[in-house]
């Protein structure tokens, strides 16, 4: 779970933020763009007939911990 101090980092670009973001496979923190645009397409039409499924928008962080930090997804 995300503490608060997690949160306002978040929110504010931190260096903290920044240094996180790095750290993902693709090199950068993700946008709240990013995160509207699965859920516009999840919400749309193209979707309809998709049911079930979880869609991780995480930039690959999570594949990273099967692949190990410097895997497939590095830029």
């Amino acid at each position: 779970m995300t503490s608060r101090r997690q949160r306002v980092a978040i929110i504010t670009g931190s260096d903290h933020e920044r240094a996180m973001g790095a750290a993902t496979p693709v090199g950068r923190s993700g946008t709240a763009d990013e995160v509207a645009y699965a859920i516009a397409f999840l919400a749309g039409e193209g979707a309809s007939y998709i049911t079930g499924q979880l869609i991780t928008v995480d930039g690959a962080n999570s594949t990273s911990e099967e692949h190990g930090r410097e895997g497939r997804y590095r830029q």
